[in-house]
């Protein structure tokens, strides 16, 4: 039994999350995987709400054995420090680590098809984890929905392999909201305290550097709620853009392409458009170029309409400009302000 279900530590990592903690910790209890060949860890980063609570009051009454630590104990917070804290409590007895966020829900065989993979192609020593698909849930708010559904497409999330809807043996990175790793590659290769978000990022592409590669699986499906506010996403574009400025700061390398791209473009349409004012040969470019950019943003927003089923899938047209300019806005000011964080 125990080899054909090695045991899994699962980690979650929440800051105040009340409104989904108690439905993702319990449904990770729910999952088909045998109670005692896995342990749930949530580390918490100090919340306000009642995050911990809710998570110790599941933990009262499931068969599962459930950890609940806070970040506070140990004097540092942020992500990739709490995804360190995961490893290093974990059982000794386990052989591997998965992760999923605070605001998800896993399918019912989410660890065992992740496991099954592992435990057959994973086998290799080159091979150092695998991960999943995002979907999108069907009760969240229309907006939330878009916005996944916008998530989801090229324009939104750069041909990322976790929203790959086809069968691919091999994943660039796994993102650590459905992702599992072998536990003793997180001890060799930790995750790098100093960054905030895009812990996931740049592990993957340090590990991958060291000649490790990552296995995609369609079946681990991991539905991820969405704010259901434009602003709230612009915001989190700007945020997701800064922090990527980390690893590439650290790096001296773009960790991943679709990083500098809306950067290089508004970087275009600033200065195009100042030098469209001036040159008139520049002018006739700039407009062309820029009619060419809403004609791919409109084709996007109607795939977005006929998958979502939904004529709100027409706020693509405004999401796409909103996360390549509050994206590459956000990596422009990250590349100045952070250079003295990662020295």
């Amino acid at each position: 039994m125990k080899d054909k279900n090695p045991f899994v530590t699962v980690g979650v990592i929440a800051r105040n999350e009340e409104k989904h903690i108690g439905e993702t910790i319990t449904n990770l209890t729910k999952i088909d995987y045998p109670n005692d060949s896995f342990e749930i860890i949530l580390v918490d980063g100090n919340s306000n709400d009642k995050t911990r609570d809710i998570v110790k009051d599941i933990a009262k009454k499931s068969k599962i054995l459930i950890k609940v630590v806070n970040e506070k104990d140990f004097g540092f917070y942020g992500p990739c420090f709490a995804r360190n804290l995961v490893v290093k409590n974990s059982s000794s007895k386990a052989k591997y680590v998965a992760f999923t966020d605070a605001d998800c829900k896993v399918e019912k065989g989410w660890l065992k098809n992740l496991v099954e993979i592992m435990e057959s192609k994973g086998k290799k020593k080159d091979i150092a984890g695998s991960g999943g698909p995002r979907l999108i849930y069907d009760d969240d708010p229309v907006i939330a929905k878009i916005i996944n559904f916008y998530m989801s497409s090229f324009l939104g999330s750069g041909g990322s392999s976790a929203f790959s809807k086809k069968k691919i043996e091999f994943a660039e990175s796994i993102a650590n909201y459905n992702a599992i790793y072998k536990k003793e590659i997180l001890i060799k290769i930790p995750y790098d305290d100093k960054l905030v978000l895009s812990d996931d990022n740049e592990v993957n592409y340090r590990i991958r550097k060291k000649g490790y590669k990552f296995l995609y699986n369609l079946d681990a499906k991991v539905w991820h709620h969405e704010d259901p506010s434009i602003w709230q996403f612009a915001i989190n574009m700007k945020r997701y853009g800064d922090n990527i400025s980390r690893p590439t700061l650290k790096h001296g390398k773009l960790i991943r392409w679709f990083s500098v791209i809306p950067s290089l473009f508004l970087i275009g349409l600033v200065f195009g458009g100042l030098l469209s004012l001036i040159f008139t040969p520049i002018r006739y470019v700039y407009l062309g170029v820029i009619g060419l950019y809403f004609i791919l943003v409109l084709l996007n927003s109607i795939l977005m309409i006929v998958s979502s089923r939904c004529l709100l899938g027409i706020l693509g047209i405004i999401l796409a400009p909103i996360q390549h300019i509050c994206y590459g806005y956000g990596f422009i000011l990250g590349l100045f302000k952070n250079k003295k964080l990662v020295k």
